[in-house]
């Protein structure tokens, strides 16, 4: 069932209005619009049922649309929908709401959610990374939400590391057992659990990889972090989001 069209961008709010501002940047700059397929989906069917946006039923591909727009990583199409904004100005038109937004505190549960599954795929996309580095599938990468649902407070950082030592635990298991099945994904799953509990107990310190670049390379994590959210670098080592951290956020560019 379709929501009621918004007819501003405060009607749509802070976190659809990002949604639809990282579908933008992402064609602008050629990035991703979010840091896994399945968040990107989710981005899709959100605006697609507020009538923001249309895709193809069933993300299928239409075949004659002049004005489709394809996400470049991704590959899904979409067409802009809501014509309360001139396709033309909507860049402007988010950049003066963000602003205005940033005067504000920033509290609520959509927020939240949202920064819980940005963690979630932004430690899925590196565990990924790693997995696929050691020549395991990248599918196991997949194993991060039992972990995320055993272990809870963790910054993104904290669980790149226990990404990262997971997996070279798992290679070191493969080279002495001659095998890359099933058992060494199972490996490298419990390794990820007891990791993560060992952090978030202070077992290990200083386990946290933050990017050389830490500007997020997806669309998505960039505009919470440098736009609604005002982390701005803290993105990856903070745990979880407190009302002092959502003040003074700066503009979103």
């Amino acid at each position: 069932m379709r929501a009621s069209t918004p007819r501003s961008l405060e009607e749509l709010g802070p976190v659809a209005s990002l949604q639809l501002w990282a579908l933008l940047a992402a064609q602008t700059e050629r990035i991703p619009v979010a840091p896994s397929v399945d968040l990107t989906i989710a981005l899709l069917d959100d605006l697609g049922r507020l009538g923001i946006i249309g895709a193809p039923e069933g993300l299928r591909r239409w075949t004659v649309a002049s004005d489709t727009r394809t996400t470049p990583i991704e590959g899904f199409q979409w067409r802009l929908m809501w014509d309360v904004y001139e396709p033309s100005r909507l860049g402007e038109a988010l950049e003066d709401y963000f602003a205005e937004v940033a005067l504000q505190p920033l509290t609520g549960g959509a927020v939240i959610r949202l920064w819980q599954n940005l963690g979630r795929a932004e430690a899925e996309r590196f565990l990924a990374s790693q997995l696929i580095r050691h020549r395991f599938p990248g599918e196991w990468a997949l194993d991060v939400g039992r972990a995320f649902s055993c272990v809870q407070g963790l910054s993104i950082g904290q669980w790149r590391y226990c990404g990262w030592a997971s997996v070279r635990h798992g290679a070191s298991l493969a080279l002495q057992w001659q095998r890359t099945d099933e058992l060494i994904r199972r490996a490298i799953a419990e390794e990820l659990v007891k990791r993560a509990r060992g952090v978030s107990k202070g077992g290990w310190t200083n386990c946290s990889f933050v990017p050389r670049e830490p500007r997020p390379d997806t669309a998505l994590s960039r505009g919470f972090a440098y736009g609604i959210s005002g982390l701005q670098d803290s993105f990856w080592s903070v745990p979880t989001l407190e009302e002092s951290l959502l003040r003074e956020r700066p503009s979103i560019s």
